[in-house]
């Protein structure tokens, strides 16, 4: 296999999945910092404070790279997917100006894959890696830092007050501590907008609860069903990795300016003749992982700034 030689070919495919890829993923509401050429173990050892003074919190906010992982060791995800053409494809397309657009489907794959590892982080092997990005935490070390709270939810959103309350509750558990007080980005499952975009009941203003949402969060993203299931499997959610449906779906609140994308190497493309099998190569690959900048409280609990409600919407 040789690599394409025809780099105006390739710029023209990137400059379209690369646009496609920033615009959509995930990764646009958090700050990000490389940590290296490559290198896809990464190591930091300092220590950490009892509590986090406000004054280093902001300072972090404006510099990503202060993150306090006393002695984690990460290896960082590699993401690669590929979108191939036969030859007689490629120029097919080529001479009618579509490659850009065939290859750009890689763009939205990429971004389902990013979320997974962002959502629900990566397994490697034991010791190894912390790199649970938005699951569930122990909160005894700064590498497997604890939710600030795992919510009660009120119940039926067809009750007055019962959808509010469950985001005042999402919104009241990171506010609990300071340093997490901030932008607010609600994520929400993408089965659950048939109840975000019912009216609010006892209003008689016409609002509905997704509008109610807006109000009261920096920024709402629905996240979609994982990729097609086996047959006769059922869908999960990217966000929980769980079975999620309209009358119980899970919740999540985070302050994004205290989570950072790390990663060694930025996104990147190759574009690969393969001689042997007649045929042209599309792939990127993403190398990263979502990091919490950590808090840490009294009784020398851990935590990370998400908050979560389960079984939302149910009796």
């Amino acid at each position: 296999m040789s690599t394409n030689p025809n780099y105006e070919i390739k710029k023209q495919i990137d400059d379209e999945v690369m646009l496609k890829f920033e615009t959509s993923s995930i990764l646009k509401y958090f700050p990000s910092q490389k940590i290296g050429d490559g290198k896809q173990i990464w190591q930091r050892k300092f220590a950490e404070p009892p509590r986090s003074p406000v004054a280093q919190i902001e300072i972090e906010r404006l510099m990503p790279q202060a993150l306090k992982t006393s002695d984690g060791k990460y290896r960082l995800p590699r993401l690669n997917l590929s979108v191939f053409l036969t030859e007689d494809e490629y120029a097919e397309r080529a001479a009618a100006g579509e490659l850009p657009g065939h290859f750009a489907s890689i763009a939205n794959k990429m971004e389902i894959a990013v979320k997974r590892v962002c959502f629900q982080g990566k397994a490697f092997a034991s010791g190894e890696v912390q790199c649970k990005a938005m699951g569930d935490g122990a909160g005894t070390s700064n590498d497997d830092p604890i939710v600030c709270a795992n919510g009660t939810k009120k119940g039926l959103w067809s009750t007055t007050g019962f959808a509010i309350g469950d985001f005042g509750i999402l919104i009241g558990n990171l506010d609990t501590h300071k340093e997490f007080d901030g932008p607010r980005l609600l994520l929400v499952p993408a089965v659950a907008m048939t109840e975000f975009n019912t009216l609010v009941p006892g209003l008689t203003t016409g609002e509905t609860i997704k509008q109610k949402a807006q109000q009261m969060f920096t920024a709402i993203e629905t996240v979609e069903k994982d990729d097609p299931p086996a047959p006769g499997g059922t869908a999960t959610c990217l966000l929980t990795g769980a079975v999620e449906t309209a009358a119980d779906f899970e919740l999540f609140s985070v302050n994004p300016l205290c989570w950072t994308w790390v990663y060694d190497v930025p996104p990147f493309t190759n574009l690969i003749h393969d001689q042997i099998n007649k045929r042209w190569i599309y792939e990127m690959e993403v190398h990263g992982a979502l990091i919490p900048t950590v808090l840490a409280e009294e009784a020398g609990v851990i935590y990370k700034a998400l908050v979560k409600i389960d079984d939302c919407n149910n009796t």
